[in-house]
């Protein structure tokens, strides 16, 4: 692989293509619904530990529910209308208040059935991810996360962890991305800042999304639609017509770290050979 020092001019063109290029936040960040803590917790104690949705949700991504699988419980609103009196009037007063009601509708990834999806054993052509997340000091773990089910990955950086959606649409671009969080978002005691410096989630976002586009896209990993929701994701990050600076020195020191993880790799696979 090319030394990056030699290629600054061509990081700094796909930077530019970043921002300046069409992209579209991509449809499968909103395949199935976010569901609240409370939902995640009463899922999570009913044995789930794979991605959820409804039977006719499942059906929208090309999954069959299995024949005789159980559904699972959920927490529903549902919103009435009453009257009560008010102190200052003779007429009543309407009000909506909502309750919840346990509904049984929910499966999960493990009881369907339809094509294949990812797993954290499947090899992808001239990336090797093991030998990546060996160098990096990264480590992948099962997908299995109360706040996160319908997340495409999740990252533990203080602990250099990452986990990827076995229905990720982009399981390779996920990889990168949960591996930028690492690299660049651990925090400090209080659990907010990173080196003195507080980084907001949409900043962290947009830090972790450029840095697998450029190691995608200067690695030739990722086909045109890959590129154009990716930038899509970032436009739609960014709170202000610019990313920082300090955000981009940060962004191609992460790039740097995980080329050279893949060129000693690389070089590691010659001396073998």
């Amino acid at each position: 692989m090319k030394n990056i020092q030699e290629n600054k001019q061509l990081f700094q063109n796909l930077f530019k293509d970043v921002l300046s290029n069409p992209g579209q936040l991509a449809d499968y960040y909103y395949y199935f619904h976010a569901y609240s803590f409370g939902n995640m917790a009463l899922l999570k104690s009913q044995g789930v530990n794979s991605p959820v949705a409804t039977f006719k949700q499942w059906g929208k991504v090309n999954r069959r529910v299995n024949k005789g699988a159980e559904a699972k419980y959920i927490l529903v609103p549902v919103s009435f209308k009453s009257y009560r009196d008010t102190p200052d009037s003779e007429e009543m007063e309407e009000f909506t208040f909502t309750r919840f009601f346990l509904k049984k509708c929910i499966f999960e990834l493990n009881d369907t059935n339809g094509d294949e999806f990812y797993t954290p054993e499947v090899l992808f052509p001239e990336f090797d991810k093991a030998k990546l997340l060996t160098g990096l000091g990264i480590s992948e773990i099962l997908f299995s996360k109360q706040k996160s089910l319908n997340s495409q990955g999740y990252a533990n950086p203080n602990r250099n962890e990452i986990a990827i959606n076995p229905i990720a649409k982009y399981p390779t671009k996920t990889i990168l991305h949960e591996i930028a969080h690492c690299l660049l978002h651990k925090r400090d005691e209080g659990g907010l800042t990173i080196h003195g410096i507080e980084i907001p989630r949409d900043l962290r976002e947009v830090e972790a999304e450029p840095t697998a586009y450029l190691v995608g896209c200067f690695l030739g990993l990722f086909d045109e639609q890959c590129k154009y929701y990716s930038r899509g994701y970032i436009q739609n990050c960014i709170l202000t017509s610019e990313i920082p600076e300090r955000s981009v020195q940060r962004i191609f020191g992460a790039v740097d770290k995980i080329i050279k993880a893949l060129s000693k790799s690389a070089e590691t696979n010659q001396v073998a050979a």
